[in-house]
């Protein structure tokens, strides 16, 4: 049945992967006609009401958001021509179509994580073929059940990045009301700054008063985001500090948040405008590029430099749509003298963008900076462990056997009061979302490494004792001692098709362990452990799974479905 099923699966891939050949055609305007689509699907919650026929309906909004990254390789241009910038209103034809083309595209790319599932033998499969066709032509319905203890447990990482987002909002406000009071006081003059442009359109006029506010906006809201701790913003790459990417990140940001206070208003004042309209610019590639040296007060060569980085175009196109991450791209190279400025990429997450094209673009410098960033982890993980009742060693312990290393420590970390050792072993990674190949490597690295070095640590210990641990650390410890290791992932300890982990490890991620501390600051470390457990046990059994009908030609394939269909 499963061979069957991954041939039904093939075939309707390849069928798709056709019929989306025809509607490649890499011009300006139907790139900005995807943008506007793009934009539109992602902001349309922020205009409209959960009701709102305006809506796009619940089960196409989800399929769309995963067609970006094919969507664009179909429609960014591989040569960039020279001319002026043709600007049309988006209608609802030119708007159905470029909506058919981001629905059609996120059937494919769902269609292929599920054959990568089901290759791996993580879901069952069940083939139904009615007596006679749907009217929609289906003939195959394709069941697909999760099948393995450890699908969609990357919830429990994306509950404590959402946890961290908050946390960091919280923290930042007494900023943002200070923010929002100078917002009020900007208001009538953002009132008077926008116009309809056309009759369908938007025009707007600024000032360095409301730049410089919305550059701070933009400051405040990507402070939220994940990954952006990946490298320090003294580290060097490219030629260029990390920071210095960040402050022209910050000023297209917001440049971004301005675009959307003004189609906010515009939007509200004329409520029959298109959203797509709104949303999705375009600038010329001087004009931005000096705008953006100008307001940074910095040196225009500076400013191309490191904006170069922040652009989808026809040089890094495969790096950003080949895998399975969604580009966030901030901004789309759609010719020799034009920019177009979508705004999905700024609100959801840019800082993935940038991260993937710095490394590809400079991995030696790239894994120069991996080595050092340990440091700045190592600094985290002491402050969280800084009250008196705590001894830590934060230098790398390597547990020798004579002259051969059997493992090291990254960490540890005493308890007086409880007479207790936590052990520390921290895995770096790059940032995995909805990728299946990046997926199946990080979750493989996590888990044969962190397993070898559980149980290597154990094996030590048990030769060698925990006495002699504590000697070589400089830690005085008591008799009796509880010892206890954790494996943190700096981003993930949990992923789909891994679930084979050395139980006498507390795997956690690293925004985990930091809530974890700081709800139970008083906590031993075995009340740490249990705590930890408990609560990935909770977030993952409480979670029912994706569930959803991806439409593939005449299959439709439907997984963990709420109703069972019949084959009769």
């Amino acid at each position: 049945m499963r061979d069957e099923a991954l041939a039904i699966l093939e075939t309707g891939i390849e069928k798709q992967k056709a019929h989306l050949e025809q509607w490649r055609q890499p011009v300006e305007p139907l790139l900005f006609e995807t943008l506007r689509t793009i934009d539109a699907l992602y902001f349309e919650e922020l205009f409209f009401s959960a009701d709102s026929s305006a809506r796009t309906p619940l089960p196409q909004h989800t399929l769309s958001t995963w067609g970006v990254n094919k969507a664009l390789s179909l429609m960014v241009p591989k040569q960039l021509d020279s001319g002026p910038f043709r600007l049309f209103p988006s209608t609802g034809q030119t708007q159905a179509q470029a909506a058919e083309l981001l629905l059609q595209c996120g059937i494919l790319q769902r269609a292929e994580t599920l054959y990568g599932w089901l290759r791996e033998g993580l879901l069952s499969a069940r083939i139904d073929r009615p007596a006679m066709p749907l009217e929609s032509g289906t003939d195959t319905i394709l069941v697909l059940k999760s099948a393995h203890p450890s699908m969609f447990s990357e919830v429990i990482s994306r509950k404590h990045k959402r946890w961290i987002s908050d946390l960091t909002i919280d923290h930042d406000s007494v900023w943002k009301h200070e923010l929002q009071q100078r917002h009020t006081a900007l208001a009538p003059a953002l009132e008077e700054a926008v116009t309809c442009f056309g009759g369908w359109g938007i025009s707007y006029t600024t000032t360095r008063e409301i730049d410089d506010h919305f550059l701070e906006c933009g400051q405040i809201y990507l402070r939220r985001m994940w990954s952006q701790d990946l490298l320090g913003t003294d580290e060097v790459i490219g030629g260029e500090a990390f920071g210095d990417y960040l402050g022209v990140l910050t000023a297209v940001a917001g440049r971004a948040e301005k675009q959307l206070c003004f189609a906010s208003i515009l939007k509200r004042r004329h409520p029959e405008l298109r959203l797509e309209n709104l949303l999705t610019t375009f600038a010329p590639c001087d004009e931005l590029i000096t705008g953006l040296a100008e307001h940074l007060d910095a040196e225009t060569t500076q400013i191309k430099k490191l904006l170069s980085y922040l652009v989808l175009g026809p040089d890094n196109l495969d790096v950003h749509t080949d895998s399975g991450e969604i580009a966030w791209a901030p901004i789309a190279r759609s010719s020799a003298d034009y920019f177009l400025l979508p705004l999905y990429g700024l609100d959801t997450n840019p800082f993935l963008f940038l991260l993937t094209e710095l490394q590809a673009r400079h991995r030696e410098d790239w894994f120069r900076a991996a080595n050092n960033r340990e440091r700045r982890w190592l600094a985290d993980l002491k402050h969280l462990f800084a009250s008196e009742r705590w001894v830590v060693n934060d230098r790398n312990l390597k547990l020798r056997e004579g002259k051969k290393t059997v493992t090291d420590l990254d960490f540890i970390s005493y308890d007086k009061t409880h007479n207790e050792l936590a052990l520390f072993q921290l895995k770096w990674q790059h940032p995995v979302g909805i990728d299946n190949r990046a997926r199946r490597s990080a979750g493989k690295n996590l888990l044969s490494q962190g397993n070898d070095w559980v149980e290597r640590v154990m094996g030590w210990i048990s030769r060698n004792g925990v006495d002699e641990l504590a000697k070589r650390a400089g830690i005085a410890i008591k008799p009796d001692i509880k010892v206890r290791l954790f494996v943190i992932g700096r981003y993930n300890a949990y992923f789909t098709g891994f679930s084979d982990r050395d139980e006498r490890a507390t795997w956690a991620d690293w925004n985990h362990l930091m809530k974890a501390r700081l709800d139970q600051p008083q906590a031993s470390v075995s009340e740490l452990c249990a705590t930890l457990k408990a609560e990935a046990d909770e977030i993952s059994t409480s979670y029912k799974g994706d569930s959803y009908v991806v439409p593939l030609g005449n299959v439709a394939v439907l997984l963990n479905p709420v109703r069972e269909p019949t084959s009769s």
